[in-house]
């Protein structure tokens, strides 16, 4: 069997396959710059609507000299933020995303985008200060997003786990889950986020959650006084709920709790929704909120049961 001449010098402006019925299958290379990702086009028409980056690039205050800039805080935030939204999460992903025709078309820009060590600058510019203000916009955003006045917000505290897979500064080990990771808090109302909070794994998964739920609750109720609002989280923020005046600042809580077997409302509580949930730590078997007034809840563990009701 004679064997193909490997180096033979072919042209490549086409390659014909093998046809199909009435298709023909051809392979080409003169289609220019081509791209993987152009959903990244559509992500940056939506965020210069609601001009998000446009008011979190005002947030960074920028170190450098005016005279020596190439990139500026806007295009690089717009290249970092739509990169993470295409799940190119590390700062080394983007020595080739940089060069990509789509991201530089969204980011605004028809050149070669920041690199990576321009881009990890930009992140070691943000301070306390930076996060507190970029928070403000996360806020304004949710309250804009509104033409009337909710009668009720729901807002969702939940601790969630971010392993680590490095020598990160804050690592620590979690007994629960095993492993090295941050313990961020994340609050949420309906699919809009309200606060990004990223902390350490050594720390009870509610703390901190008092004073982030004061902020929000103050901060809300000064565009909509009458607004009822409702502190939702699972039995770990239970105690939390409780002490931290959630009643005193016209809020209703709502924690999940392990309930005891047959356990059941008083008929006297109004306005009772139960649904399952997995059980695990800082879960539970039943979720419960009261629609009457504001009233403080608590946790069950074991045989034991406590609720408590302003």
């Amino acid at each position: 069997m004679p064997k193909p001449n490997c180096t033979e010098e072919v042209d490549v402006g086409m390659i014909e396959f093998a046809r199909l019925g009435r298709r023909v299958v051809e392979g080409r290379f003169d289609g220019g710059s081509m791209s993987s990702d152009a959903g990244v086009l559509l992500l940056g028409a939506v965020d210069r609507k609601l001009g998000l980056m446009d008011a979190a690039a005002r947030c960074i205050a920028d170190p450098r000299s005016p005279l020596l800039i190439k990139h500026g805080v806007r295009s690089m935030l717009r290249q970092r933020v739509y990169g993470l939204a295409l799940g190119w999460e590390d700062l080394n992903d983007h020595g080739a995303l940089r060069q990509d025709v789509a991201m530089q078309t969204a980011v605004g820009v028809d050149l070669e985008m920041a690199s990576a060590p321009t881009l990890c600058r930009l992140e070691k510019w943000a301070d306390r200060a930076t996060a507190w203000r970029l928070h403000q916009v996360l806020v304004d955003q949710f309250i804009a997003s509104f033409k009337v006045a909710p009668e009720e917000l729901v807002l969702d505290f939940d601790a969630t786990d971010n392993p680590l897979h490095g020598q990160q500064e804050g690592r620590f080990f979690h007994g629960y889950y095993d492993s090295y990771r941050y313990l961020p808090l994340y609050v949420f109302c309906g699919q809009q986020l309200l606060c990004a909070y990223l902390r350490p794994s050594r720390i009870d998964g509610a703390k901190h959650a008092a004073a982030i739920l004061k902020l929000l609750v103050r901060r809300l109720r000064q565009e909509w006084p009458n607004v009822r609002i409702i502190f939702r989280g699972d039995s770990g923020f239970a105690a939390s709920a409780s002490s931290t005046g959630a009643s005193a600042l016209a809020c209703t809580t709502s924690s999940a709790w392990r309930a005891t077997p047959g356990w059941k409302p008083r008929s006297s509580t109004r306005n009772w929704r139960c649904s399952s949930s997995t059980s695990r730590p800082g879960s539970s078997n039943a979720w419960w909120a009261s629609s009457a007034t504001p009233h403080r809840v608590g946790r069950t563990s074991g045989a034991s049961s406590r609720v408590w009701r302003g």
